[in-house]
């Protein structure tokens, strides 16, 4: 059975792969920050192989941790979906240096440190 480790996975276009996966019958590992999100969706789909991760993926500690804790339940992370991001419908002049940061730490320094020394990659 394939283990699927999708960051944003409690929404948008992460949750529509999530559910995806879930239909061919994945193991889906959803990292996200808002546990509220994933119980809400847990008890629309009843599927026992939708797992939650809390981790906030800005955060390079919470990203290791959230990659070892799947690694603990003894799962080899097959396939990673970087889905969580954040945009801003904001002109640049709008545009203030923290939000920037935010959009930078979730978009490119979320992806790059969500890795595994367990994964295949």
């Amino acid at each position: 059975m394939l283990n699927v480790v999708i960051t944003g996975g409690t929404s948008g276009i992460g949750l529509a792969t999530a559910k995806l996966y879930l239909e061919k019958g994945a193991n889906v590992y959803a990292v996200a920050r808002d546990v509220g999100k994933y119980q809400d969706i847990q008890a629309e789909l009843h599927a026992e192989n939708y797992h939650f991760v809390q981790a906030d993926i800005r955060n390079v500690v919470d990203c290791q941790r959230a990659c070892m804790e799947i690694a603990n339940k003894g799962k080899v992370i097959d396939i990673l979906v970087n889905s969580a991001g954040v945009y801003g419908e904001r002109a640049i002049g709008d545009t203030d240096e923290e939000f920037f940061q935010t959009i930078l730490d979730t978009n490119i320094k979320g992806m790059y440190f969500i890795k595994s020394p367990v994964a295949k990659w």
